[in-house]
């Protein structure tokens, strides 16, 4: 039998490295955007998905959180929101490290900046693109942006680790390990969500 505890305040936050932290977060977080999703929906903020009754507004993971919208004045409206709900719960939203693209006609020069209290966020350039969850997010080719951005992420971790990896007296096998271990893992990080379609052929010759 599940009976409702009293009302208690809480004063204090998970220690850094909690196992509970990540699973209480996430609670917290559903709540506030099941609040959110309901009141964008019927504004009609982000874009129909898959034919379904409800908009695609965000996609979240963990504290990394995306919102999608249709026009400067629908995301600055949903920031707030995002900003007012999570104040409530006692959440604040790092808006140092919040960032802006655009996929509009002019998205490979990208402009201006939207203002949310007091602050102002720039608007990135397609071409230029952000960071997010280990991945290089662009909207202007953004598969050969990533496969570039890996490759350089690959020749980075080889380099940081050839003194060892070109070490002659060590094992062929030991060395192939480590290359596999840094820089064949830099390399694929993420290729499971890689787009997939499909291209020409290379040919070879005898």
């Amino acid at each position: 039998m599940q009976v409702e505890s009293r009302k208690f305040g809480i004063t204090r936050g998970t220690k850094q490295g909690d196992p509970m932290s990540p699973s209480l977060f996430n609670a917290v977080l559903e709540t506030v955007f099941q609040k959110l999703k309901q009141r964008w929906d019927k504004q009609q903020f982000g874009i129909a998905f898959n034919n379904s009754t409800g908009q695609l507004s965000n996609l979240r993971f963990a504290d990394d959180v995306i919102l999608v919208a249709t026009s400067r004045a629908h995301l600055k409206q949903m920031i707030q929101d995002l900003l007012r709900e999570a104040a409530k719960v006692g959440l604040q939203m790092n808006m140092g490290e919040t960032k802006i693209l655009t996929n509009g006609e002019s998205h490979a020069t990208a402009g201006g900046s939207i203002r949310i209290d007091g602050q102002s966020h720039e608007i990135i350039a397609g071409s230029v693109g952000t960071m997010y969850l280990g991945r290089y997010l662009s909207v202007q080719d953004s598969m050969q942006t990533e496969l570039e951005h890996r490759l350089q992420k690959a020749w980075r971790a080889f380099f940081a680790h050839k003194k060892h990896l070109c070490n002659k007296p060590s094992s062929v096998q030991n060395r192939l390990k480590l290359f596999n271990a840094v820089v064949t893992a830099a390399m694929l990080y993420g290729c499971g969500t890689w787009t997939l379609n499909k291209g020409p052929v290379a040919k070879t010759t005898d």
